[in-house]
């Protein structure tokens, strides 16, 4: 449902009296919040007429998918990462969230916001901060963690080349062609609106601001695939990689080097797989985020759900980017439906 309902809605709630019926109230917001950082305060300040801010659930159905909640496990209960976590062991870290489908039925909202406002002003965003955040003992600590973490995000270089914008066009090389993003149902013929975008960033603060810190998602690629790459540094034929797996296979990865077997003393890369959805038990017994996510918010947890706090600092970094986008003509470059993406990001990211 549009933001733009959302005073209507909220109003007639209280007003029909429906508030008023039990001691406790949850108002559950789905995402876009705002489309910016001016207007996400304005429907905050609308929500607040209506609601206290521990009454507003904002839903990210990230924040409920398993492997997301298995970051802080993956981070706080394995000690041997611990002096691992810093710049003078981590080389870059990926964020990679790629769909094989395109925009759909969804041209008219999309259109209106792209890659950018749509996937790293959220998902992404709380992918990264529950990566780097500190220990926290309770929930009021972990968001201050992760909101430091959200409002020092910034370019890398500080430059054009760190951003890579794509846009998905027609494939005819395919069995069954494939339209390009401008030819979608209640889209701008001549959109430049991005559906792809590689953004090569850092964390500012003293133990993270040497990682490079890359967030890629994109529209109509040869995959569908939610990961996070963590690349270590040191020798060898491959660099060690934590990989963890979000969707939508589940699991946790560590590429090793070892010795092959026989006389020679060759090294040679191996994984170390846990394929935690290969179990069916697990797939049986996990419940899907928005299950997760109404189960938590009718149980008042408020664990799952972006605070307004982190939603400003979220849009305060996009405004910034976009801003920086428009400033340095950014261009634009055109993919084929179902490749990775631009050509560019290969190039421009070769070493992550």
């Amino acid at each position: 449902m549009a933001s733009s309902y959302f005073d209507v809605i909220a109003s007639n709630l209280v007003q029909s009296g429906c508030t008023s019926f039990a001691s406790t109230k949850q108002c559950l917001i789905e995402k876009p919040f705002g489309t910016s950082f001016d207007s996400a305060l304005e429907l905050n300040n609308t929500l607040l007429r209506f609601f206290k801010e521990e009454e507003i659930y904002r839903i990210d159905h990230y924040l409920g998918k398993e492997m997301i909640q298995n970051l802080l496990a993956i981070r706080f209960e394995n000690p041997i990462l611990t002096p691992l976590w810093n710049d003078s062991m981590i080389d870059s870290i990926v964020v990679r969230a790629l769909e094989e489908v395109g925009v759909e039925s969804r041209g008219q909202y999309y259109d209106h916001f792209g890659a950018i406002k749509d996937m790293v002003q959220n998902h992404l965003f709380q992918i990264v901060s529950l990566l780097l955040m500190k220990p926290s003992n309770n929930l009021d600590e972990r968001i201050a963690h992760q909101n430091e973490i959200i409002e020092h995000l910034e370019l890398y270089h500080q430059s054009k080349e760190d951003i890579v914008l794509g846009q998905y066009e027609a494939n005819s090389t395919l069995k069954e062609k494939m339209k390009g993003y401008r030819e979608e149902e209640h889209v701008d013929p001549q959109s430049t609106t991005e559906t792809f975008v590689s953004l090569r960033t850092r964390i500012n603060l003293p133990e993270y601001k040497n990682i490079k810190v890359i967030l890629q998602t994109g529209k109509r690629t040869h995959m569908r695939s939610t990961e996070v790459i963590v690349n270590f540094k040191g020798h060898g034929p491959r660099p060690n990689q934590l990989i963890i797996k979000i969707a939508p296979d589940e699991g946790v990865y560590l590429r090793m080097n070892i010795k092959k077997p026989g006389q020679s003393h060759d090294v040679e890369t191996i994984m170390m797989e846990y394929c935690q959805s290969c179990v069916y038990e697990n797939r049986l017994n996990t419940p899907e985020a928005y299950e997760r996510l109404l189960k938590a918010g009718i149980g008042l947890d408020r664990a799952l759900f972006t605070p307004w706090e982190m939603v400003a600092s979220s849009w305060k970094v996009v405004d910034e980017w976009l801003s920086f986008i428009s400033k340095e003509a950014v261009p634009l470059y055109f993919y084929p439906a179902q490749t990775y993406g631009p050509t560019q990001v290969l190039e421009h990211f070769h070493e992550e």
